[in-house]
């Protein structure tokens, strides 16, 4: 029902929390940096997230091997490749295709937020509602969105777009 879907959102508030928490955080430690290039952005980040959560998408993937007795590699490779794209290989790795994807945007948000971050703002916010919005009326079966990218829709930037850039508007707020 409706109700039910707004009260799981209500008190269902850890992954965008999480989020708003890595937004703030990521901005409040370069506000006051010099402005690195995207590409040397990336090579400082993305080693620092991106290594653990290939090791630990192999590891998972090797264990449910030997759970399930896999004898080819094609499979297990097939699954790994899926588990990296989607943070499948274990439940509670999800969120982190969502803030790698955020790194990836990092660049360009910041230099907006730092330009217009009321624009930047209210962008966000008409972007995520949106995309809720969607979704909503696609699990009430009001709309009919392809099945096949189930993951998609809630593991993608849009969905969370909103709670990142809060994040990082809180930190330049609270600089000033």
């Amino acid at each position: 029902s409706s109700l039910a879907y707004i009260w799981n959102h209500v008190v269902r508030f850890a992954v965008p929390l999480f989020i708003v928490i890595s937004g703030f955080l990521l901005y409040h430690t370069d506000r006051d940096a010099p402005v690195l290039s995207p590409l040397a952005f990336y090579r400082k980040r993305l080693d620092r997230i991106l290594w653990p959560f290939i090791i630990w998408s192999f590891i998972y993937c090797l264990f449910n091997a030997y759970l399930l007795r896999w004898n080819s590699l094609l499979l297990f490779f097939a699954t790994l490749g899926k588990s990296l794209l989607w943070g499948t290989a274990y439940y509670h790795l999800y969120f982190l295709p969502i803030i790698l994807q955020f790194y990836l945007l990092y660049p360009w948000l910041r230099q907006w937020l730092v330009r217009n971050p009321r624009r930047l703002f209210m962008a966000c916010l008409f972007i995520t509602i949106s995309v809720q919005v969607l979704l909503y009326l696609y699990l009430l079966n009001i709309i009919t969105l392809p099945y096949r990218y189930n993951l998609l829709y809630v593991r993608s930037f849009p969905v969370w777009l909103f709670y990142f850039v809060l994040g990082m508007y809180a930190a330049k707020e609270i600089k000033g």
